[in-house]
């Protein structure tokens, strides 16, 4: 007897790591999202959250929204894009307010990824 198992096509995705760097010139945080291997990304979004009372953003190269404890960037690819290794997506600088010590707490979180065709992919 010959049994059949569904399966699922899908693309390899890995939700985005984030990477805090500090940058101690100028008292100064460089956040880096970094995404894991993929195969035809065509477009992803997401939130990255950070304490503004102790961090103001000063730059980046952001499309999206920034807005002072978020920044939401919209990154897509008509052609899309694949990677076997991990990547940077997003390196935004931050200066540290004055009188702050203590950790600064970067979170992610709002993440959409879809493919080429726009389907979106499974980002658990």
């Amino acid at each position: 007897m010959l049994t059949m198992l569904p399966t699922t096509a899908f693309a390899a995705w890995a939700v985005p790591t984030l990477t805090v760097e500090a940058v101690r010139d100028g008292d100064q945080i460089k956040a880096t999202v970094k995404i894991g291997p993929h195969t035809d990304m065509g477009a992803i979004n997401f939130t990255l959250n950070y304490d503004s009372s102790k961090l103001n953003f000063l730059s980046g190269a952001i499309i999206g929204a920034v807005t002072p404890g978020k920044i939401t960037p919209t990154w897509h690819d008509i052609n899309a894009t694949s990677s076997a290794t991990e990547i940077p997506i997003l390196t935004a600088t931050f200066d540290v307010v004055a009188g702050q010590s203590g950790s600064a707490v970067f979170t992610i979180d709002s993440i959409s990824i879809t493919d080429k065709s726009g389907d979106e992919e499974n980002t658990s």
